[in-house]
């Protein structure tokens, strides 16, 4: 946010119990407002509950206001002022250098993959645990285009990565459809990777004839996964892993974010680094 010192416009695209999301002229990402329930993640300015509270019912209200350096404005006859120009901040980004051993990530990918393989899983993304559910569909389209990516990115075949995103962004269900959410979690894997010196990762960029194919919110995750940025409950489930110190609580907290965009995350980041260390 810091390196937005202008004036720009917003509006209110959806209130929820937990996060409200904005929709900010010339910015390629969401803005969200959230609650302590929604926990830290890029692109986030956190509330604590009786001003997430005010906050939420001003933004069902007026719907629209401006972002400006350090602060947020909306309202009519009414107006609400947030700053944070004092506020804490934190890094999404993986550890400049993360100090492991692959024998730590193999032991924790397969802990994960036991605990989500106990889960009932509704995603179709459950395909890459070997499990059915989801569109059909979905699951044959995910099951033919997904390794491939993972394979291109592991091998910074960059042409051959964005074609596979021709075939995947936008496809599923939700506000931030599956296969986006899949893309997040391999790109954000292929990231930690490298900060772990494991692999050479060069950064990508996604252009916007393809994010045009998905939600906003779609679009977001897959700007955040070429940064490398994660929200906390990701970055903690991936230190965890790449740590050697799985907990179930981590996978828990993970799973619980969205509908399904956690789990979706959870069963990229394990698919990824079981493929890594499988080839």
């Amino acid at each position: 946010l810091q390196y937005f010192k202008g004036v720009y416009p917003f509006q209110v695209l959806s209130v929820h119990a937990a996060i409200v999301n904005l929709r900010v002229k010339d910015w390629p990402y969401l803005f969200m407002v959230a609650s302590p329930l929604a926990g830290y993640g890029p692109a986030v300015v956190g509330l604590d509950e009786a001003i997430f509270f005010l906050f939420s019912s001003f933004a069902d209200k007026y719907r629209k206001g401006f972002v400006r350096p350090n602060s947020l404005l909306i309202g009519e006859e009414e107006k609400l002022l947030l700053t944070w120009e004092n506020a804490l901040s934190y890094s999404f980004a993986p550890p400049s250098l993360i100090k492991t051993a692959p024998k730590n990530i193999k032991q924790s990918v397969a802990c994960y993959k036991k605990w989500l393989g106990e889960k009932d899983i509704a995603s179709a993304s459950a395909v890459l645990l070997n499990k059915k559910a989801g569109e059909d569909f979905f699951r044959k389209q995910i099951l033919e285009f997904f390794p491939g990516l993972v394979q291109a990115l592991q091998a910074n075949d960059v042409s051959f990565f964005l074609d596979r995103c021709q075939k995947l962004v936008g496809l599923g269900r939700g506000s931030s459809p599956t296969a986006d959410d899949l893309i997040f979690g391999a790109l954000v894997s292929c990231h930690y990777l490298s900060s772990a010196r494991l692999l050479y990762f060069a950064p990508l960029f996604i252009p916007e004839e393809i994010k045009k194919n998905t939600t906003l919110l779609g679009a977001h995750m897959l700007e955040m996964g070429c940064r490398g940025l994660a929200p906390a409950v990701v970055r903690n489930f991936l230190l965890s892993i790449f740590e050697g110190k799985p907990y179930v609580q981590a996978l828990e907290k993970l799973c619980s974010m969205g509908a399904s965009t956690g789990l979706d995350i959870a069963v990229s980041v394990l698919f990824v680094l079981t493929k890594f260390f499988h080839d």
